[in-house]
C-alpha cells in the first residue's frame, strides 16, 4: 500500500507539472483569445467512448502448457466529465479489459475498473490536451465452462490524451495510460517482500467525444 501511495503522489505531481508547462508554452499563442469551436473559456460536459489495446505489466500466473496470451487484450473505456472554464474538472470512468488462454478449457479474463476522475485540460486552437487521475474499484474475473473466480480491490489510474475538435460538439481523441490495483493475496502464490498482489496494465485507446 505504501508503494501505491508513492505512485499516486508521483502521478499527481507529474500531471500538475505537465499541465503548467503546456499552459505556459501556449498562453500567448493567440493573444489570450479562445476559440468557441474548442469549448475553451467556458464550462462544459463531455461523454466519450474509446476502444483500444492493453498490455499487462505485472506478473500473471497460468498453468504450464497453456496456450494463448492473457497479458495482451482488448480494452474499452466509457466516461463522463465536467470541466470548468479554467480547465479543471471531475468525471467518472468505466474501463474494461478482456483476454483469454486455453488449458483444457477456454479461460476468459475480464478486468473491470470504475473510478471518479480528477481532470485537467488545456486548449490549443482546435486541439485539447488532457490529464486524468483516479482512484476507485477494481475487479478481476476469470471464468471457464465449469467454474468462475473473482477478486476485488482498490484500483488507481493515470492518463494522458489529446483531442481534435472538428465541430463545437464533436471531437476525436487518443490516450495512453496506466491502471493498477491492489488485490487480496492468494495462498497459492508466494510473493517477495518487494512485491504485492495486484494487476497493472498499460492501455492505448482512440475514440469519440461529445460535448454539451
Amino acid at each position: 500500500m505504501r508503494r501505491n501511495a508513492r505512485r499516486l503522489k508521483l502521478m499527481l505531481l507529474t500531471s500538475l507539472f505537465l499541465c503548467g508547462s503546456v499552459q505556459c508554452a501556449f498562453a500567448g499563442a493567440d493573444g489570450g483569445s479562445q476559440s468557441s469551436a474548442t469549448g475553451a473559456g467556458k464550462a462544459e460536459h463531455t461523454v466519450y467512448a474509446n476502444l483500444g489495446f492493453s498490455l499487462m505489466t505485472s506478473k500473471f500466473y497460468i498453468p504450464y502448457g497453456s496456450e494463448g496470451h492473457p497479458k495482451r487484450g482488448f480494452d474499452w473505456q466509457v466516461g463522463y466529465e465536467w470541466v470548468s472554464k479554467k480547465g479543471i474538472g471531475v468525471g467518472l470512468l468505466y474501463s474494461g479489459y478482456a483476454s483469454s488462454y486455453f488449458y483444457y478449457y477456454d479461460s476468459n479474463i475480464l478486468l473491470t475498473y470504475v473510478a471518479p476522475q480528477f481532470v485537467l485540460k488545456q486548449h490549443i486552437g482546435r486541439w485539447t490536451i488532457e490529464e486524468k487521475l483516479g482512484l476507485g474499484y477494481f475487479r478481476y474475473n476469470e471464468s471457464i465452462d465449469i467454474d468462475e473466480a473473482s477478486l476485488s480491490g482498490l484500483g488507481y489510474n493515470f492518463l494522458f490524451g489529446a483531442e481534435y475538435r472538428f465541430s463545437k460538439s464533436w471531437g476525436i481523441g487518443a490516450n495512453i495510460g496506466y491502471i493498477g490495483s491492489s488485490l487480496p493475496e492468494q495462498e497459492s502464490v508466494e510473493l517477495d517482500e518487494s512485491e504485492h498482489s495486484g494487476i497493472g496494465r498499460m492501455h492505448f485507446d482512440v475514440g469519440v467525444r461529445f460535448h454539451f
